[in-house]
């Protein structure tokens, strides 16, 4: 195949940013079969999938309505044999209760569905009236093995339309996964605790998600988590409550007492934001719900904007997270949490268990972390050999400088296992040249590095001189093949730096994926583009083809 490369033809000091992708066409990608649902595309379709077993359909906007969910029900009519159905819509502003109904009455023909995603994220016609109808066709859907239904940003649906999905529930003695995503202005409490009462019936079911923003009460979780303490067949559970501002320590202490239960448990998931009222007794309570769970690989805990959390509460989770010495994955996320500091960093780090495989911390906007945190961190992780994924966030904690990164960059050094890095430190003043050296050095090291993502946008001291030790250790990355770099905003950054950049990753021969972020570095101008371009065309005489986009997403050029 020709390769292709499109570049901007308007060049400025603003430096447009520079997105390569090199696309590998592979034989044995996936089966199902990806439609636009427009009444257009759907008519000339209507005889090709008669076969199909997998197919995904998605919306767009204004050319989605109750019209062509008409059609589709056409389409899927004859189709006996399909296994995968998924239909995304988002933004269609011409969908209303009509629509829901003509596809309720066409799922429940589908007898041999195994697998169904249903999105309707910001269709804002939907009712009670439309998933009740919905939910009639849902329930004669007996085969169903995994079920998964978003109604983000619908908010004209209340405690009756999550009852009606609820009820569809009934009978689904097969169903291994599902998950739910409610997001509305008029259901509560009512909602969450019948699809607690139906789920908790559901025997075969292994994995549950539930993303439900609400203004929900600690009695209404108390009593879901009744429903949900009874499934101790459960290996994966995910629960995310955004802006639970009503939420206490009293309705998270029954979710850890729910945990408990569930001894089968591998993967947990919970994400609280904007909780106004949890302190560290959360931290206590979720800790020694999960001590005892010996099957447990994978943990994910998120506390946004909880400002009450301290110090206290990350020793004491760090003191739990010791002893599951099974443990293998390690999310833990509290931006925005400014009574943390680096006593509370340095305790969490040191009860992270030595045979981890991913890590992922997020301590954005936490101001009081200093270098001395990092060292921590830095510490644990020459102790994590078996380290595979990392990514640290700590955007905005200007007390960072180089020496925290190049403690940080020491180890890194001895991670031999480790496959993806993804750093961010935007917004941190103190970053400068020193770091991004260190970086490029710690990178010489990583043989099997495939993915690195670096985020230092808007810090100011980083200059061209950084860029000699950084595409020194890209360049010996020989695995790599994706590469995402941020500097927008780094005035002190010139031509040079794009032409360093471009000499360093053409030695990348199983790169494909390549992002660079440059905009608003006011002293990069045409040259600097010049030489980057010039990389790209070398690039492009290998046999795949190049994309290259505008950060806003326009194709700038051929």
């Amino acid at each position: 195949m020709k390769s292709k490369i499109l570049y901007s033809d308007k060049l400025n000091t603003s430096a447009p940013p520079i997105i390569l992708h090199r696309k590998i066409n592979n034989h044995n990608e996936s089966k199902i079969q990806e439609i636009k649902l427009t009444n257009q595309i759907l008519n000339s379709q209507l005889l090709k999938m008669k076969d199909a077993r997998s197919l995904r359909f998605c919306g767009v906007s204004e050319e989605t309505s109750d019209k062509t969910l008409r059609i589709l029900a056409k389409v899927l009519k004859p189709m006996k044999r399909i296994q995968k159905l998924e239909i995304i819509l988002e933004g269609c502003d011409f969908v209303t209760d009509g629509g829901l109904k003509m596809l309720g009455k066409t799922l429940r023909k589908l007898s041999s569905l195994h697998s169904l995603s249903l999105g309707f994220r910001f269709c804002y016609k939907i009712t009670d009236e439309g998933l009740r109808k919905l939910g009639e066709g849902l329930k004669m859907l007996n085969c169903l093995q995994l079920i998964n239904i978003g109604l983000y940003g619908c908010m004209y649906f209340t405690d009756e339309g999550v009852q009606n999905l609820a009820r569809s529930l009934k009978r689904k003695n097969c169903l291994r996964s599902a998950n739910f995503e409610l997001d509305g202005q008029g259901f509560g409490d009512e909602g969450l605790e019948s699809l607690g009462r139906k789920i908790e019936r559901l025997k075969a079911l292994h994995s549950l998600g539930i993303y439900y923003q609400s203004f929900l009460t600690d009695e209404c979780l108390e009593n879901f988590c009744e429903s949900v303490k009874k499934m101790n067949f459960l290996k994966s559970l995910k629960i995310n409550l955004p802006s639970c501002l009503c939420l206490t320590d009293e309705g998270i202490s029954s979710l850890g007492e729910c945990l408990k239960n569930l001894s089968s448990l591998k993967s947990v998931g919970i994400e609280l934001s904007l909780s106004r009222g949890i302190t560290d007794q959360s931290l206590v309570s979720l800790g020694k719900s999960v001590r005892d769970l010996s099957f447990l690989r994978s943990i994910h805990f998120k506390f946004t904007s909880s400002f009450k959390i301290t110090d206290q509460g990350l020793r004491n989770l760090g003191e739990e997270l010791e002893n599951l010495g099974c443990l293998q994955s390690i999310r833990l996320e509290f931006s925005f949490c400014n009574n943390i500091t680096d006593e509370g960093l340095k305790s969490l780090s040191q009860g992270i268990p030595n045979n981890l495989r991913s890590l992922d911390l997020n301590f954005g906007n936490c101001g009081e972390i200093t270098d001395s945190g990092l060292e921590a961190v830095s510490e644990k992780v020459k102790k994590l050999h078996d380290l595979q994924f990392i990514k640290l966030n700590f955007y905005t904690c200007q007390k960072i400088s180089d020496q925290g990164l190049e403690s940080l960059s020491q180890g890194f050094k001895g991670l031999n296992s480790l496959e993806s890095m993804i750093l961010n430190f935007q917004v941190c003043e103190k970053v400068t040249d020193k770091s991004l050296k260190s970086l490029g050095d710690c990178l010489q090291k990583l043989g099997c590095l495939r993915f690195l993502e670096l985020k230092f946008d808007s810090c100011q001291k980083i200059a061209d001189s950084g860029f000699v030790g950084l595409t020194e250790g890209l360049g010996q990355l020989s695995s790599l093949e994706s590469v995402n770099l941020h500097f927008k905003g780094c005035a002190e950054i010139t031509d040079e730096s794009l032409k360093l950049l471009g000499e360093g990753l053409f030695k990348l021969s199983f790169i494909k994926y390549i992002k660079l972020i440059f905009t608003k570095c006011m002293k990069i101008i045409d040259q600097g583009l010049d030489s980057l371009r010039q990389m790209l065309e070398r690039l492009a005489s290998e046999p795949y083809p190049i994309l290259c986009l505008e950060d806003n997403g326009f194709l700038i050029g051929m």
